[in-house]
């Protein structure tokens, strides 16, 4: 029988042991199996390596279909089938909206379980392809609260904007519901924001989208931040997802401004994304949380080759004795480039609602911004048109 490479079974050891054993290819190729109960984690490492899951699914236990659930909200690119015994029409209907690819019986019969996991991976692979034309995401993200992400953020949309010149626009996404100052850094006035987005539901549409954006700079379409707080948990993984797609179908790019604060929704937009810059300081605390955050992709499966590290706020007059192979030695991750300390200039810009090269157009700030997003142009597919 055929193998489906990359098939990960998870079920109590008695429903494991009705699995003839001479099911399995002979060639050792066959499905990885775990033995527990429906109240026991999963190992992050057969999640990581698994390209399709079947979980045993007990209907009379919440904690069960909690643990199914939970693992399309951290892990929403790995497919998902309930192996179910008996399963009641509610209980189907609710699986089938929480995003479980498809459903099989108990006990297991091994055919049945390839078969559907083998459409399952193609399924998943059209899908792939069919998003193959939508614009790149770069997730911009500060190892510590004060590491001038979001200036970056700002000024690496515009300079990406400038240098495409095409006739989509990229997208700036604040997504820092609590705090976010995108707007604010800009100078942009206007009514709505990305929350309205992300509550739409239903009524999300182009239309919608196009009314909720600000512009800036001609060549930047701005989703700001609510002017209220918001719980961060009131946000839904599915629809953040539905919104980010749908502007990528609208745009040449898009670069997201993330909350300090990690939810399955903002994980989900890191996971979603072709490249994730983590901006730091050459500092013991920031490095020490960078490790950390590079530790979190690590255990829900992003790719670390999606990881980028920003050196932020380098002293001009230190450059010669730093050496950044020591951030790349500490961190195992590439370093995209470094920003020089600015702060006079970048202070009195974002004050003014200004970029920094508005205000001098000598900064060594945004020149080094700018040589950052030549490079992304070189190493990912922004759509001009």
């Amino acid at each position: 029988m055929k193998a489906c490479e990359g098939l990960l079974i998870v079920a109590s050891p008695e429903v494991l042991a009705t699995i003839p054993q001479a099911d399995f290819s002979a060639d050792g190729a066959g499905p990885t199996l775990l033995a527990c109960q429906s109240e026991d984690p999963i190992p992050l490492n057969l999640l990581a390596d698994a390209k399709v899951i079947v979980v045993e699914v007990d209907q009379a236990s919440p904690a069960s279909i909690g643990r199914l659930t939970e693992l399309g909200r951290v892990f929403p690119d790995l497919p998902r089938i309930a192996a179910i015994a008996d399963a009641s029409v509610p209980l189907m209907r609710t699986l089938v909206h929480e995003g479980v690819a498809d459903i099989v019986s108990l006990p297991f019969r091994i055919e049945e379980v390839l078969d559907v996991a083998a459409r399952t991976i193609e399924l998943g692979r059209r899908q792939v392809n069919q998003q193959a034309g939508l614009a790149p995401v770069i997730s911009v993200l500060g190892s510590t609260g004060c590491s001038g992400s979001t200036s970056i953020a700002t000024h690496l949309a515009v300079n990406l904007a400038e240098q495409l010149a095409g006739k989509r626009r990229v997208a700036l996404v604040d997504l820092d519901l609590q705090s976010g100052m995108v707007a604010d850094y800009l100078g942009i006035a206007g009514a709505g924001s990305v929350l309205e987005l992300l509550q739409a539901n239903e009524r999300l549409d182009s239309d919608l989208l196009r009314s909720l954006e600000r512009t800036a700079h001609a060549e930047v379409a701005v989703y700001a931040a609510p002017d209220r707080i918001e719980p961060l948990e009131s946000v839904e993984t599915d629809q953040v997802l539905r919104v980010l797609t749908m502007m990528r179908q609208q745009h040449a790019g898009l670069v997201l401004d993330l909350p300090a604060c990690w939810t399955n929704w903002s994980v989900s937009a890191v996971s979603m994304s072709e490249l994730i810059i983590i901006v730091v300081e050459l500092g013991v605390n920031s490095l020490r949380q960078a490790k950390r955050l590079l530790q979190l992709f690590s255990e829900v499966g992003i790719d670390p080759k999606k990881v980028g590290i920003v050196v932020n706020r380098v002293e001009r007059r230190l450059f010669g004795s730093i050496d950044l192979s020591d951030v790349d030695q500490t961190l195992h991750s590439q370093v995209l480039g470094t920003v020089a300390r600015d702060d006079q200039y970048l202070a009195s810009a974002q004050t003014q609602g200004l970029l920094v090269q508005q205000v001098s157009r000598k900064s060594k700030f945004n020149a080094d911004v700018n040589a950052i997003a030549a490079d992304l142009l070189g190493r990912l597919s922004f759509q001009e048109n």
